[in-house]
């Protein structure tokens, strides 16, 4: 591979690494977890349904936490779950990315080959 060549791979992939970053920026708010809608049973026949309730759950130092919200909350806590979602497929491009960025700016360890002793001995 030229140098040219390689250094216009390069540019694309820090121009892809700035716009991740940029994005970031414009993801909002976040939340981890997820948001549940629960419809209790009659408890007994003819009775009404009850609900919806709406509740939030997530973890936490391996202990799960829900607690009851709105409906209006509901609606804003599930685009900030999306958003956590997204924000975390967005930094795992960014490692892949950065990775290779890294790789190719930078000179690594030389490779031996191994020896037949080498074999041997294993």
């Amino acid at each position: 591979m030229g140098k040219k060549h390689k250094s216009a791979e390069l540019e694309k992939m820090e121009s892809k690494l700035r716009r991740l970053a940029q994005s970031l920026a414009e993801t909002g708010p976040i939340l981890q977890g997820s948001v549940n809608q629960i419809w209790n049973k009659p408890l007994r026949p003819g009775a009404k349904t009850g609900g919806p309730y709406y509740s939030w759950t997530w973890k936490r130092k391996a202990k799960t936490h829900t607690v009851a919200i709105s409906q209006e909350q509901a609606r804003a806590f599930r685009t900030a779950v999306e958003n956590n979602r997204k924000l975390k497929n967005i930094v795992e491009q960014m490692r892949q990315l950065s990775l290779q960025i890294l790789n190719a700016k930078t000179k690594g360890v030389k490779k031996r080959k191994p020896t037949k002793n080498q074999h041997d001995e294993a």
